[in-house]
């Protein structure tokens, strides 16, 4: 049990070692985002920290907007459910950067470019295309007639209301 807990131990360390860097060699472009702000709040002058989070930050807005223009091109009236959520994800992304913003990188002589948007244009059209098709849907399943039908048109209308 002893030696487990110490495996445990070591896994748990190297595990939260991970750098900002590594986060986004592997495309996990939001938790590099998230790790490099933690260090920059500590220190506004890790240049490497401000690099990696201007990088994975146009990476992950550059990787969401491809998957919101190809659900857009699909033209399935379902996807803007997911669209919505894209956009809002945007929205909160570029929240938490703004609160370090401006950031100056002195080895390059610039500083940090971030795009920042207004998104919310986008977040009410999809929320309201989304509403739309769940009211739309629930309504078609409640006109069949039948108990299941009727409880599946239930949570369609249950997601109407979250919107």
């Amino acid at each position: 049990m002893k030696l487990f807990s110490t495996y445990l131990l070591a896994a748990i360390i190297l595990a939260s070692c991970t750098s900002s860097g590594k986060y986004l060699q592997n495309g996990q472009y939001d938790q590099a985002i998230a790790k490099a702000k933690r260090k920059i709040q500590k220190k506004r002058t890790k240049e490497k920290e401000i690099l990696v989070l201007e990088d994975a930050y146009k990476k992950a807005n550059d990787r969401d907007k491809e998957r919101i223009n190809f659900l857009k091109k699909e033209g399935t009236p379902d996807n803007w459910d997911n669209i919505f959520d894209i956009y809002s994800w945007m929205r909160q992304r570029q929240e938490i950067i703004k609160p370090l913003l401006p950031l100056d990188l002195p080895g390059k002589g610039r500083k940090a470019n971030f795009e920042i948007l207004n998104y919310d244009d986008e977040i009410i059209n999809a929320k309201q295309k989304a509403a739309e098709y769940f009211y739309v849907h629930g309504a078609g399943l409640l006109e069949k007639g039948d108990r299941e039908n009727a409880r599946n048109a239930y949570y369609e209308f249950a997601r109407v209301k979250k919107f």
